[in-house]
This record gives C-alpha cells, structure tokens and sequence, in this order.
C-alpha cells in the first residue's frame, strides 16, 4: 500500500494502523501487563522530562517516518520522546525522527518489534529504540548510531533495579515497577 492509499484508509477508519514498508498492520488491543508497563514509563518520563526541552508521548499517536523518499511508514510507538516539536504540522501530525522509542512487546507484535521496527528506526536516525518484554520481565536498550546499532544493553526484573538511557543521562526505569 502506498502512503497516500494509507491516509485514506485512516481518515475513514476508527481502528489503528501502521504501515512499514508498503504493509498495512492492524493495531489489537493490549493487554493488562502491556498497559502497566506503558503507564510506568510514562510517568517516570513525564516526571524526568518535565520543564526539559523534550516530550514524551504514548501511543495512540502517529509517527511518520521516511525511510526513502518513496518508503514512508507510520508507526504508533507504545511511548516516544520528542525533541523536535517544529516538525508537528498544522494538523497536530508529527513528522520528524524521535529521539527515543519504546515498544512493548505483545504476543501479535513480537517479531514486528523485534525485527522490522528495528530496522525502520535504525535506518531513520533514531537514537534509542527500547524494547519492553512484560511476559518475561524484561528489558532491551539499543543505542543507535548513523544507521547502526551501537551499543546493546539487557535489563531482567531479577538482575539490575534500574534500566538506564545512554542518550538521556540520569533518566532510569524502576524494574520492579515496570513489571509489578
């Protein structure tokens, strides 16, 4: 599906999509422990982020990133931060690249996480890329850099008390309360 064949499908729809390279992806409800982990980061990163220069958002907000000038997809990240508020249109739709990405895995959205997101967020300049894991309590920090993976840090409910950003420093995650 091209981008603008996306746009229409949207603006007549009352359900959430993504689209990553052409493919048109159905956003399914989350469950409990997906929303948990969501309200935590949230809070902590409203707390972190407040009177800073930068926002974090949740999802359901629209992400649209260009990946080649004839690849545009649009994510709905579980939480982003965002530096570059002049790259909001007129209509409240952002268009930029997000300093920090969060997805939380679901049992639907695994290997799309894992996997295409990675690879969409690494090529498209953002600098860090979180992956929650509610179902095994765990946490994966990339750290990206010119359209590589930089660095790789592993956080486990039962090892570390706190995941740590490398691009936001002092910023951290309680483990315990992510996964409460």
């Amino acid at each position: 599906m091209t981008y603008e064949e996306f746009l229409e499908l949207t603006e007549t729809s009352e359900q959430r999509f993504e689209l990553i390279d052409g493919v048109v992806y159905n956003l399914a409800s989350p469950s409990y422990k997906h929303q948990h982990a969501v309200k935590e980061l949230i809070g902590t990163f409203y707390n972190w982020f407040k009177g800073k220069p930068c926002t974090p958002l949740t999802s359901p907000f629209d992400i649209t990133l260009e990946k080649e000038k004839t690849n545009i997809c649009v994510v709905q990240p579980d939480v982003v931060v965002i530096c570059d508020k002049d790259q909001i249109d007129a209509n409240g739709k952002y268009k930029g690249t997000p300093q920090l990405v969060i997805e939380v895995l679901s049992p639907s959205t695994r290997s799309k996480d894992l996997i295409r997101k990675l690879d969409l967020y690494r090529l498209c300049g953002v600098k860090e890329y979180w992956i929650v894991d509610p179902m095994k309590e765990q946490m994966t920090i990339y750290t990206l850099k010119e359209g590589e993976i930089a660095d790789i840090a592993y956080y486990s409910n039962t090892g570390e008390p706190f995941a740590e950003s490398q691009l936001f420093k002092g910023m951290r995650v309680s483990m315990r309360d992510l996964f409460a």
